[in-house]
Formats: C-alpha cells, sequence, structure tokens
C-alpha cells in the first residue's frame, strides 16, 4: 500500500535526475563544440558571418559527442571589417526534450540549452606571443 504511493513520486524524482543529468551533458558538449567553432573561426581567413565552413565542424564534433546535430543552430558574428584582434562569438543552440514530457503534459515543449564562446581573429600569419 505505502510503495503505490510512493511509487509516482519516486518516478517523478528519477525522471528529473536523468533529465538533469542529460541536460547537462547536452550543456558541456554545446560549450565544447562552441569552444572549437570559435577557434576555427579565429584562425579562418575571409571568415564570413555564419561561416558554413563553421556550421560544418560544429555539427561534426556534436555527431562525434554523441548529440544528435540535425537541430542544433549555428551562428557566427563579428563586427565589420574584420581585423586582427576582433572579437568573433559562435553560438550554438539545442532542444531538448525531458523525459518528464512524457509524464507531465505542460513538460512537452522543448526547452532551448545553448552555449557561446568569444574568441579573438588572429589574422593569416600571425603568431600569437
Amino acid at each position: 500500500m505505502e510503495f503505490a504511493l510512493v511509487a509516482p513520486l519516486l518516478t517523478l524524482l528519477l525522471a528529473g535526475v536523468y533529465d538533469a543529468g542529460v541536460a547537462y551533458r547536452i550543456e558541456h558538449v554545446l560549450t565544447k563544440v562552441a569552444r572549437e567553432g570559435a577557434r576555427l573561426a579565429s584562425i579562418t581567413p575571409a571568415l564570413q558571418p555564419d561561416d558554413p565552413l563553421v556550421d560544418q565542424v560544429v555539427r561534426k564534433v556534436m555527431q562525434q559527442s554523441g548529440v544528435d546535430p540535425t537541430a542544433a543552430e549555428c551562428s557566427v558574428s563579428f563586427e565589420s571589417p574584420l581585423a586582427s584582434g576582433s572579437p568573433i562569438r559562435v553560438n550554438v543552440a539545442l532542444g531538448f526534450r525531458p523525459a518528464l514530457g512524457a509524464l507531465l503534459p505542460s513538460w512537452r515543449e522543448p526547452v532551448r540549452l545553448s552555449a557561446s564562446t568569444v574568441m579573438r581573429y588572429q589574422a593569416p600569419g600571425e603568431v600569437e606571443p
């Protein structure tokens, strides 16, 4: 009898812990891929806003990390004209559907997880001290 009362609460608690762990892992992967994208963007000559090369690398690293990159959003932004030392920002975002969404109808919408990294542009041929 007591287990019948406690089981639903225990299930919600376990699903919440699971969701928190998965969300934390995805957030960690997004931070990693934003860093990799910014690193590539900081040394890419003739960089363009939302450069497809950076997007390709971000998606490849996401896939290698076990996160589905199909719904990911990646953007590269910087001030024009791009000069040595200019900041370049790479933003990566992904919608996360919690397992609790199956149990609680109000949680069926995806939660937006995102990461952003800023690095300085390094002109071709420039050596960092």
